[in-house]
């Protein structure tokens, strides 16, 4: 099997499921023993490796279930104060239902591919957030966060950037936004039950936290100190074991060197847009500029295709009528290849 389908779930290595057996038997051993400190040191260390991975402070970080939740308490913080945001049309729905339940004002932008006409919306309505996403889920189109977080600071509107499709496959500096979230699941190779949420210093003095829990409190010997930080979106016993796991997932990205990592997924796909623009009658969906690639390349496809890729071992995803190809740090320029050959003999059937 050759898996080209990390966009979907990333692969779990050998180590990472063994900090989640680990974790459990010390559950299982230990009981109380054990989570009264582990409740405090497997965030912390999971914390600190995110750190060192996104280069920015722990106390930026907080770790949410998943991705939803996480935006969903951004928007229960900021809906007393912004009801106006500008959102994609096309971008995943996680990102943009929460704000339709919540009965924002929205406008809705029919392309990503423009970043001027983007800034141009903001201003033209008024809009003071926008919540979109680093990488599209459908094209593999990849914005200019850095850019579009510069002009957004200019003009003081709230950048909320969903990076689940980016975080772990791409290398960018979290200090330049506002909010960034990211899924654990996939580019991270975590597994489920956790994700990332990044809050910059500002968004934290400007929001109050409109959601809270056990974990947002200080305790010492006689009292419960409750002050607003990072960790009031971490209401509740977090899920350590999904920690756990995206701690070791995370330390083992940052031995291989995150720099590393994102020269050999670009490689990769400069390799495969490469040998599909070779291929007669392959059409690749949304741009195929590398500056505005990702780590994944989505080409149009018949379940006939997808049928014959399935056949000969490779795993993907098909989505209508459309074949996403996702390539990871544990795929190799052989695999790239393989695949290539086996698009080349089905359109020449």
């Amino acid at each position: 099997m050759i898996y080209l389908n990390t966009a979907s779930s990333g692969l779990i290595s050998k180590d990472t499921m063994n900090a989640s057996i680990e974790y459990v038997r010390k559950h299982q051993d230990l009981g109380s023993e054990f989570i009264n400190s582990a409740m405090f040191e497997i965030p912390q260390n999971t914390k600190q490796a995110l750190s060192k991975l996104l280069s920015c402070s722990t106390e930026n970080l907080a770790i949410v279930p998943n991705f939803s939740f996480g935006v969903n308490a951004i928007i229960n913080t900021i809906s007393q104060l912004h009801k106006k945001v500008l959102l994609f049309k096309d971008d995943y729905p996680s990102l943009t239902l929460p704000f339709t339940l919540n009965d924002f004002d929205i406008s809705w932008l029919d392309s990503v591919y423009d970043l001027e006409r983007i800034c141009d919306m903001l201003l033209k309505h008024n809009i003071k957030a926008i919540a979109i996403s680093h990488v599209q889920w459908i094209s593999g189109f990849r914005l200019d966060i850095h850019q579009l977080a510069a002009f957004c600071k200019s003009e003081d509107i709230l950048l909320i950037i969903d990076a689940t499709q980016s975080m772990g496959a791409m290398d960018f500096l979290l200090n330049d936004f506002d909010i960034i979230i990211a899924s654990s699941y996939k580019w991270l190779n975590a597994g489920f039950g956790s994700a990332v949420m990044f809050l910059s210093d500002s968004f934290m003095q400007s929001y109050a936290p409109r959601i809270g829990g056990y974990n947002s409190y200080n305790f010492d010997s006689e009292h419960i100190h409750y002050e607003p930080s990072s960790r009031s979106y971490e209401p509740g016993h977090p899920n350590l074991n999904g920690i756990a796991m995206l701690g070791q997932a995370v330390k083992e990205k940052n031995e291989m060197g995150m720099d590393k990592i994102a020269q050999h997924n670009h490689q990769l796909i400069s390799q495969l847009i490469q040998g599909l623009n070779e291929i007669k009658g392959v059409e690749i969906i949304g741009p195929s500029e590398m500056s505005t690639k990702a780590s994944f390349v989505t080409i149009a496809g018949s379940e006939q295709l997808y049928n014959h890729l399935s056949k000969s071992d490779f795993v993907v995803t098909h989505r209508a009528s459309s074949i996403r190809i996702a390539p990871h740090f544990y795929n190799t320029s052989e695999e790239i290849n393989e695949i290539l050959d086996s698009l080349d003999t089905f359109q020449n059937t």
